[in-house]
């Protein structure tokens, strides 16, 4: 049996699913003048679909589909035409060749069928939900005893992050989740990185599907209790200040330069001023009120640079004591951030 694919679009096509994490071997399935190419590492799914030039009725399995990745760029002619007989393709494209062996295609898992559910099905642009994945990342865990913490939580207008030492939560009030749930992170880096702008979303509650009309993203969700993050981010009773977003950096940025690599990246502030934690020096930021920050607070000069390289204006901070967190506040409201304070040794 023999069809044939544009070489960039197949060219493209691999390369797309093979951005999924440890993915390696690929079906291509051919229904008419459909090809669709699928991988996946049993927890996402990713599919993308172009059109043949020619019809053909055919499911395969590729092996070592990365190999076959490197080799794509020397394929310069403008078509390719595959030739599947038994358990071996052979490929033809400008004068060069080359057989794959195939493996059972029913060795590749099914997948999942995302089930419809009104209330958690929505439109959404992709460039959106970038932007608002990049001001929450920095505070999604790397610790997997705490499978929950690992992943992005979507509730409302939410979109969360947190890891026990930092959180971030953007909100877009044109999106409400009703039924919340927790995307993996490695879905929504996937999702950001293949897909266009104009996605269609479906969960329910057990695997999610992310789609943009040619390429497809399901993946299993994370069960697990959210942290209650409103209590956390709570700025009742807090001393509020505006801080001058580029100097706070500069500041942070100064004090680190006199950090040992054996001492901890922390800073103590009061008033108008910030200090590096063992005292060997200092900086000045501007504050509108200095004089509500009338204690000492410690915290982790890195985390706080993370929180702070997403702004270009100036942030509200709120401070309660020296043992309660930070809240970092952007755009009335919409990026708000928490940061655990630490305490400073004299």
């Amino acid at each position: 049996m023999k069809f044939i694919l544009n070489t960039a679009e197949f060219k493209n096509a691999v390369e797309k699913v093979l951005k999924l994490p440890s993915a390696e071997n690929v079906k291509l399935s051919i229904k008419g003048k459909i090809c669709c190419l699928c991988a996946t590492n049993a927890t996402q799914f990713i599919t993308t679909q172009i059109t043949a030039k020619s019809k053909a009725n055919a499911d395969m399995l590729l092996t070592d589909t990365k190999t076959l990745a490197k080799a794509m760029k020397y394929y310069t002619g403008e078509q390719i035409e595959f030739e599947y007989v038994g358990t071996t393709l052979s490929i033809v494209c400008g004068g060069k060749k080359a057989n794959q062996s195939l493996i059972d295609v029913k060795t590749f898992p099914k997948i999942p069928a995302v089930g419809a559910k009104a209330n958690n099905d929505f439109n959404y642009s992709n460039k959106k939900l970038k932007e608002r994945f990049n001001t929450i990342k920095h505070a999604i865990s790397e610790n997997n005893t705490k499978p929950a913490l690992t992943g992005v939580y979507f509730n409302g207008s939410d979109m969360v992050g947190v890891d026990g030492h930092r959180l971030a939560v953007n909100k877009d009030k044109a999106l409400d989740i009703k039924s919340p749930f927790i995307v993996p992170l490695a879905t929504v880096k996937l999702v950001n990185d293949v897909l266009s702008d104009s996605i269609q979303v479906k969960n329910d509650n057990k695997y999610i599907e992310f789609q943009d009309g040619n390429t497809t993203v399901v993946s299993r969700l994370i069960d697990g209790d959210y942290p209650k993050y409103g209590e956390i981010i709570g700025k009742k009773g807090k001393k509020v200040m505006s801080v001058d977003t580029k100097e706070f950096i500069n500041s942070l940025n100064y004090l680190n330069t006199f950090q040992s690599s054996k001492s901890k990246s922390a800073a103590c502030w009061s008033g108008d001023t910030v200090k590096n934690a063992n005292g060997t020096a200092d900086s000045k930021i501007t504050v509108d009120n200095p004089a509500a920050l009338d204690i000492e607070i410690g915290f982790n000069i890195d985390y706080m640079l993370e929180i702070l390289s997403q702004f270009k204006d100036d942030v509200k901070i709120f401070i309660k004591n020296a043992v309660s967190p930070i809240i970092i506040t952007y755009r009335k409201g919409d990026i708000v951030a928490a940061l655990s304070p630490v305490r400073i040794k004299n």
